[in-house]
């Protein structure tokens, strides 16, 4: 019998909220996304909207609260969400309120993660004159949310919630009209404070696993301090939040009395992330077979340099594959990296802004292959247009090539700077060897003989094809001949779309053959050693 699918969320529509004035559909198609957008296109506008959504509380936003305000309202404004079941109904967040009775809202809600780069600083901003940073409202109202204890009813996000509702709108006093809310109060308040201080450990332990991928020299420690109070005599702040200090280790163990002398932006900002991703990745697990859990990224990339980011994509790809994950970016290199490391499992879009009247309209660009964009470009007679779309495949492709086959570059310390010829001197000088099928035969004394004929050194790009690239590189693929004379050219766009097209498939075949090389080896061995077992 077949595992059903997990639940995941097919589109998600936004209307006459934020950035958006008029309907918007993102499809999602059950995946994970990443989503390029300029600043202004709408792109932070996504993620809120997916994070106002799921609120729960009395500081859950209203709908009208961030309704789009430049033009006449759009009919129908919400923010909608439709599943891959097609028989579990759309989840609504309309000016009338949001959908808490849905199904699948109490779960999610409690169970997604959202956060940009302004959060990951909170999580990670150490003052200069103290060696920790105090975290202890960030984890409960941040990060363990929908982590559940056995001492708890509920999640550490639904008792830290009854806690606060209940000493800021009852306010319980010894008299006896309250007397018996402030014993409940109490009690919840010794339970809170009991499961979180047994929870850090855990939370330390994981946030140190991801650590280990960002700067493997860096470790963070989660020390009790002191838990939840409320004193009702105090005339105001009867409430006294608890203190967890975070703290910072370096190659030696000890800790650092100054981290923002020794931890660079990078390091701090990875810092904050592991600590984040930490208190998602211990949400209760059977949340994330039966409703969908959902994490939002909004550019919390500014702050890492590229030594920092791939292995953010790593921990995204290996350790929140049962996540819908949106990851979004206005950095235009940083999405074409995503999109090559992000594939199965993931879709990819763009976000632009288009003016209509006197206001602006957030537009999506589906995901297609540049290639497929420069064939319907040159179909709709736009050969400017199509090739810019060539030589962007043309660039992905080497991209691709140079990381897969490990093919060395030239340096420039600023990787925008690399040009196109630098990956394609890399790949067109590259060659792969053609490893012919081990050989075997019984010699006069009827004795079995093997042997592995010499491999065959062959270039990854063949001759004929390096020339047909070399032709377009002159001028299709150069951003500089781009003038109105290329339309004249469509023929050898044309030619170069087959051209990049054939250098993906030549790569491709370099790249399975290189992969399977111990297969044949392991497979010659073992062909060894069954035929001597007697």
């Amino acid at each position: 019998m077949s595992t059903p699918s997990p639940l995941r969320l097919e589109s998600i529509r936004i209307c006459g909220y934020r950035a958006f004035p008029h309907p918007v559909d993102i499809p999602l198609k059950g995946k994970s996304l990443v989503l390029y957008g300029e600043n202004g296109s709408g792109k932070s506008s996504l993620g809120k909207a997916v994070r106002d959504l799921l609120s729960v509380g009395k500081d859950a936003p209203k709908f009208d609260d961030h309704r789009y305000r430049y033009s006449a309202p759009s009919e129908n404004r919400a923010v909608a969400v439709r599943f891959t079941d097609s028989s579990v109904p759309t989840l609504m967040w309309d000016p009338t309120g949001r959908g808490t009775v849905h199904p699948h809202f109490s779960n999610m809600a409690s169970a997604r993660g959202w956060f940009d780069y302004r959060a990951v600083w909170r999580a990670s901003e150490v003052p200069t004159w103290s060696d920790h940073v105090e975290v202890f409202k960030v984890l409960v109202e941040e990060l363990i949310g929908g982590c559940e204890s056995p001492i708890l009813r509920g999640g550490f996000g639904t008792a830290w919630n009854r806690i606060k509702t209940t000493a800021e709108e009852k306010r319980p006093t010894r008299s006896a009209g309250t007397k018996h809310v402030l014993e409940r109060l109490w009690s919840d308040i010794k339970a809170f404070n009991q499961a979180l201080e047994a929870f850090l450990p855990d939370i330390e332990k994981q946030a140190n696993v991801f650590l280990e991928d960002f700067a493997p020299w860096t470790k963070l420690t989660l020390t009790w301090k002191r838990g939840v109070s409320y004193e009702p005599s105090h005339r105001h702040n009867k409430l006294s939040l608890g203190i967890v200090e975070l703290r910072m280790q370096h190659r030696d163990g000890q800790s650092l009395k100054t981290p923002s002398d020794v931890l660079n932006e990078a390091r701090l900002t990875a810092i904050g992330l592991s600590l984040y991703l930490s208190g998602l990745s211990k949400t209760v697990p059977a949340r994330q077979i039966s409703s969908p859990s959902i994490l939002v990224l909004d550019d919390v990339l500014l702050s890492l340099d590229m030594a920092h980011r791939l292995p953010l994509l790593r921990i995204l790809r290996e350790r929140f594959s049962s996540w819908q994950v949106l990851l979004l970016t206005h950095d235009r290199a940083w999405y074409e990296i995503a999109r090559q490391q992000l594939n199965n499992g993931w879709i990819h879009h763009e976000l632009f802004t288009q003016q209509v009247g006197d206001y602006e309209q957030p537009l999506l660009r589906q995901d297609q292959d540049h290639l497929g964009w420069a064939i319907d470009f040159l179909a709709q007679g736009h050969v400017k247009a199509a090739a810019v779309h060539v030589r962007t495949k043309f660039e992905e492709v080497l991209k691709w090539a140079c990381c897969e086959l490990g093919l060395a570059v030239k340096y420039h310390p600023d990787p925008r700077k690399m040009s196109a010829k630098d990956f394609w001197a890399a790949v067109s000088g590259a060659t792969w060897e053609d490893v012919p099928p081990v050989g075997r035969a019984t010699d006069g004394h009827g004795k079995l003989r093997w042997w592995q004929p010499t491999p065959n050194k062959k270039p990854v790009v063949p001759t004929a094809l390096k020339e047909r690239i070399a032709h377009a590189l002159s001028w299709v693929m150069n951003p500089l001949s781009h003038s109105h004379s290329v339309d004249r050219y469509r023929a050898e766009i044309e030619d170069a779309i087959f051209a990049v097209n054939e250098l993906e498939q030549a790569i491709r075949e370099a790249i399975v053959t290189r992969q399977a090389g111990p297969v044949l080896l392991r497979e010659m061995l073992l062909a060894i050693i069954k035929h001597r077992t007697p």
